[in-house]
């Protein structure tokens, strides 16, 4: 079965859900091969570009992002990285449900 990869993101219109504050974030982002990439920052709008710009991890230069399909901010960079690793140790299906949970603690 061949499989179908949908184009990169194109950044000419900033998404209004990518916070302008610096601060730190850990942040999934969901790539063209349906694959999800995790990392952490303290600019999450200029990663996304460097993400996209193939200017940000090895990983995502060879599998370019869609969107950035999660994010929550952390109080200090120690606390980014804890949880950061903690996503990454979550399955796929556990990653994808984040979503979900942030929509239902929006409110």
């Amino acid at each position: 079965m061949k499989r179908i990869y949908k184009k990169p993101a194109i950044l000419s219109v900033p998404s209004p859900k990518i916070p302008y504050e610096d601060g730190f974030y850990v942040y999934l982002l969901r790539c063209c091969d349906e694959s999800l990439y995790c990392g952490w920052t303290t600019n999450l709008r200029k990663r996304f570009y460097d993400h996209v710009m193939k200017k940000g991890a090895k990983y995502t230069k060879a599998h370019r992002p869609l969107e950035l399909y999660y994010f929550e901010s952390c109080e200090d960079a120690a606390s980014a990285r804890k949880r950061e690793y903690a996503i990454k140790q979550l399955s796929r299906r556990e990653k994808l449900a984040l979503r979900n949970i942030k929509k239902a603690s929006d409110f």
